[in-house]
């Protein structure tokens, strides 16, 4: 448990709790901030390795080292599973093997980001505006 929340970055707030790993949170997270519950779900995903996973907003609420350092836990320990990845992280999503822009509810795009950069399409622009 202890490697999974190492890798997730979430031990060191996790052992400054008053029971460590045997503390009780919340519904929902209560007693966490975003970012805390972020690296504690990664921490699960890590340790229960499920063969696909779905990662809705995983960078939001995190520090540019602790989003890097979260996607890189998820790449290295599973690194066979199928991801799933909902993100409005342009550099999160340009290390996708495929993308699916979505804009008002509609699919306008699809690709490998490095083709998409270059069509100058709808990802490409997201990338020039910074999202």
């Amino acid at each position: 448990m202890r490697e999974a929340a190492l890798h997730a970055n979430a031990a060191g707030f996790i052992e400054a709790m008053p029971a460590g790993y045997g503390h009780a949170v919340g519904d929902g997270g209560r007693g966490l901030s975003g970012g805390q519950i972020r690296r504690v779900a990664l921490a699960r995903a890590i340790l229960g390795r499920p063969s696909a996973i779905v990662l809705d907003e995983p960078t939001a609420a995190l520090d540019d080292d602790s989003a890097r350092q979260a996607i890189d836990a998820v790449l290295a320990f599973l690194p066979d599973a199928a991801r799933l990845i909902l993100t409005h992280d342009i550099s999160l999503a340009a290390q996708a093997d495929e993308v699916v822009v979505i804009k008002d509810g509609h699919v306008v795009e699809t690709g490998h980001p490095h083709r998409l950069l270059q069509a100058e399409g709808e990802f490409s622009r997201l990338a020039q505006d910074g999202m």
